[in-house]
């Protein structure tokens, strides 16, 4: 889910035309802006949070799948060494592969 994207629009008081480019000195504005990005940075951190729980949730999800299917599976590590260096090389594994996705 990507953000939302937020401008910051903030009210600015009526300037003479001398001043329009200057500073602007009135401290209304300023205030004003740093409320209105306090409200967007706790937004943001509110989102992340929830992003965080779901992100948590999925990764439980998972988790309990491969449990699931992992304990069915019976791991004999003598049978696993005694066929070390009996199989066919990486290399050539990867090159069959290779050649069955090119056909």
């Amino acid at each position: 889910m990507k953000p939302k994207q937020t401008s910051v629009r903030v009210k600015r008081g009526k300037r003479s035309p001398s001043k329009a480019r200057g500073p602007v000195t009135d401290p209304g504005h300023w205030q004003h802006l740093c409320d209105v990005l306090r409200e967007e940075r706790d937004r943001l951190q509110m989102e992340v949070a929830q992003l965080r729980a779901e992100r948590d949730q999925y990764k439980n999800a998972v988790y309990a799948l491969l449990w699931e299917t992992a304990k069915d599976i019976e791991i004999d590590k003598k049978a696993i060494l005694a066929q070390m260096g009996q199989g066919q090389p990486l290399e050539e594994f990867i090159a069959e592969l290779e050649a069955q996705g090119e056909s």
